[in-house]
């Protein structure tokens, strides 16, 4: 019996009510893909969150429209991540 995988969603400073992005992350630790969701502003400071596959932390910015840069332990360590959209998040 081959079971579907569940998408886990990981969300970053969302408000209730409020337009949500959502980007695919693949965590360079575990390899594990994860959908992050945030949906405050295009610029700015998200918080931090934790890879929900193996824990590692990570710290999350928004910089102009909506590109995410993940930064994992130093700044010269990003990851770029570009917005899923709503079909994509539906597979």
């Amino acid at each position: 019996m081959n079971q579907a995988k569940e998408t886990k969603i990981v969300y970053i400073a969302t408000l209730k009510g409020h337009e949500i992005f959502y980007y695919d992350f693949t965590c360079p630790e575990c390899k594990e893909s994860t959908v992050l969701a945030t949906g405050i502003g295009r610029y700015g400071n998200l918080g931090a969150f934790n890879c929900p596959h193996c824990e590692q932390s990570f710290y999350a910015t928004n910089d102009d429209f909506p590109r995410a840069w993940l930064y994992v332990d130093r700044p010269t360590r990003n990851i770029v991540l570009t917005p899923l959209s709503k079909e994509e998040l539906q597979k």
